[in-house]
């Protein structure tokens, strides 16, 4: 009999790359390995999320906790993955699994990674970092009989004291690493409440017309409101770049689609795409272009990589939108605080090749960061003035600043007096940003470009010392907000563009605008 392993994933989608990662690692090494989505939303769950204000931990029925028991009954080790905010919500599974396993219990996720100590207050064991070998490592000891507490990467409780062993070292060629774990039929989801095996029409509901995607890993920024921040701090070497080839890339898409072939956009996920070599990138382009024709979208580009060669190269191959990281226009908030550089001037070469392409590109969406408590409006200001600025087409994510528990800005905001109130880091939504006047500003130009009366307006009026004592206008918000969310889904619908329609309903907008 094959030893089994579960792994349970508590986010809100079923995309879970690290998951599917580890899952397809488990079985190319012989485990019989069982995902199970815990609490994936319905269309209408991801809707009211976007409208709420915090994340609401989930009650499950006696009889729910019955099916879970018996689905992770006989397993070698029950994963789960945490964040942060579901750190409550994985205490109360984990106490009850507890009860009636006699399976290893452990934890990974970037939730123990951050703050090990308490984790190991409440489970067994804990990965740190990335899970790819380790957790294969520890499951072929535990199958062996072998002493799984030396296993690197993880640390463990053992008595009264806690074992903490050497960091697992990272996996340098992605290519190493096996498919993502596609192979749905062992795998199990919460629907509506009732635990079910997964197939094609759960798949298609919880998945959607998106795939998420990593092409690459690593970032050169240790800025000090992401999560990176903790891992470089685990180990440095989650600065360099690593990536997979792009015959693997177009090997592992070809397995997906045979699998899942409702596929209508790609989503390359990866923190600093655009800073690979741009050789690497052409060759990219190159077997993208002759095999798929799923347009795709780039996430998480940082300014100081936008090259218009690039650029040109990815929008030829099928690229259809860029999501580009700008967080500040001022130049203290972005060096003192975020410890990131401007690069203004990329940032209006990035928008002046959007504006060139305008009539094949979804707009370019830049991601802004406000609810600063260390900044002021004067400096707000500043980030006004850069989006002024911009060409259009455009769309802007508005993002709280969460101050995230094990990053430098949490501790500097302990420093500072601002992380008392425990709410900031259970936010549902980082685009829950307080609807001050600056800000919804900001927001104003998801619909069209501030009158210049209105910008020359906020410019001169003196709003205070701090963003977030100014005065909020709730009601106009939800409408300025409103508005511009239809615009960018009817925009980005004429462009290809899916990524911001919830799922399912972003498959059947994909058979009309992208397969018509």
């Amino acid at each position: 009999m094959q030893p089994t392993v579960t792994i349970i994933c508590l986010t809100d989608d079923i995309y879970c790359i690290g998951p599917r990662r580890i899952s397809a690692q488990l079985k190319r090494k012989g485990f019989v390995t069982r995902l199970i989505f815990l609490q994936p939303k319905s269309l209408w769950g991801q809707i009211s999320q976007r409208f709420s204000s915090y994340f609401k931990t989930p009650e499950f029925s006696e009889s729910f906790y019955s099916e879970l028991i018996d689905a992770c009954r006989g397993s070698l080790v029950v994963g789960l993955s945490v964040w942060t905010h579901q750190a409550d919500e994985a205490e109360l599974l984990t106490r009850r699994l507890q009860q009636d396993l006699d399976s290893k219990i452990i934890w990974g996720g970037i939730h123990p990674t951050s703050f090990p100590d308490q984790c190991m207050n409440v489970v067994e064991g804990i990965c740190l970092g990335e899970g790819d070998v380790s957790f294969l490592r520890l499951a072929e000891a535990l199958r062996d009989g072998r002493d799984y507490k030396t296993t690197p990467g993880f640390w463990f409780r053992d008595g009264d004291r806690v074992v903490k062993n050497a960091e697992q070292p990272l996996v340098q060629d992605l290519d190493e690493l096996p498919f993502l774990d596609f192979e749905f039929e062992e795998h199990l989801v919460n629907d509506g409440g009732k635990l079910k095996r997964m197939n094609m029409a759960l798949m298609k509901k919880y998945y959607g017309g998106k795939l998420w995607s990593m092409f690459s890993q690593g970032c050169p920024y240790k800025c000090t409101f992401c999560s990176n921040d903790i891992l470089i701090d685990l180990i440095d070497d989650y600065r360099k770049f690593r990536h997979h080839s792009p015959e693997f890339f177009m090997a592992q898409l070809r397995y997906i689609l045979s699998r899942y072939p409702h596929i209508y956009n790609i989503v390359i996920d990866d923190d600093a795409y655009m800073f690979l070599p741009f050789e690497l990138i052409k060759d990219f382009a190159a077997k993208y272009k002759k095999e798929f024709d799923i347009p795709f979208f780039v996430s998480g580009v940082i300014p100081a990589s936008v090259e218009s060669k690039k650029f040109k190269t990815l929008m030829d191959a099928g690229m259809i939108k860029l999501r580009i990281g700008i967080q500040s226009g001022n130049r203290e908030v972005m060096k003192n605080v975020f410890v990131r550089p401007l690069h203004d001037g990329k940032m209006f070469a990035a928008s002046e090749l959007a504006y060139q392409n305008r009539k094949r590109l979804a707009p370019v969406q830049y991601d802004l960061i406000v609810d600063n408590p260390w900044e002021s409006p004067e400096q707000l200001k500043d980030t006004i003035r850069l989006v002024h600025r911009l060409k259009r087409p455009y769309t802007f994510a508005i993002n709280a600043l969460t101050l995230l528990p094990g990053t430098t800005i949490y501790r500097m905001g302990e420093e500072s007096g601002f992380t008392r109130n425990q709410e900031k880091i259970t936010l549902a939504s980082y685009v829950h940003f307080m609807p001050t006047v600056l800000n919804l500003t900001l927001a104003f130009y998801n619909i069209t470009r501030v009158p210049d009366f209105w910008f020359n307006y906020v410019m001169r009026k003196d709003f205070g010392d701090r963003t977030v004592t100014m005065k909020q206008y709730p009601r106009i918000g939800a409408l300025i907000t409103g508005a511009g969310l239809v615009k960018k889904l009817i925009h980005s619908c004429l462009r290809r563009d899916i990524s911001p329609i919830p799922r399912p309903l972003d498959r059947w907008v994909g058979k009309v605008f992208v397969r018509s």
